[in-house]
């Protein structure tokens, strides 16, 4: 399973920013700190049921940097493939947090990873979920 969440806070004792924007992880998330172009990476335990539990990272490259959210919205929803190999179909929204204007979106089925240099593109590993947000 892959979770994608940005939960924004402006306040909080044990709050962690980047550009500009608070968030506090929920409790039992564990921190894993900054990676390679995220800002934090948090483990999540499985849920009931689940077989095995949820990744969030959450990336800031810089104002103007890291692409439109048009751009990465569309790249989300190509990572998964529905039973029958198209893409899978995925729910958008808009909302605010705070001073932000998020756009959401949420989609589930075989996941074929980030892709990029480091990470190819693979068929897809199924029973992934994303919950994502960006602004």
């Amino acid at each position: 399973m892959w979770l994608l969440v940005l939960s924004v806070s402006s306040i909080g004792v044990l709050a962690e920013s980047a550009g500009g924007v608070r968030w506090t992880a929920p409790a039992g998330w564990r921190n894993e700190g900054a990676q390679p172009m995220r800002a934090a990476t948090y483990r999540i335990a499985p849920a009931p049921g689940d077989m095995a539990g949820a990744e969030c990272g959450v990336y800031f490259f810089g104002v103007g940097q890291g692409g439109s959210v048009d751009a990465n919205i569309e790249r989300w929803k190509g990572q998964f493939q529905g039973p029958d190999g198209k893409r899978a179909p995925a729910k958008m929204a808009t909302r605010k947090a705070g001073a932000l204007t998020l756009t959401t979106i949420e989609t589930t089925g075989a996941y074929s990873g980030m892709g990029g240099p480091t990470a190819p593109l693979h068929s897809g590993v199924p029973g992934y979920r994303l919950l994502g947000a960006i602004s």
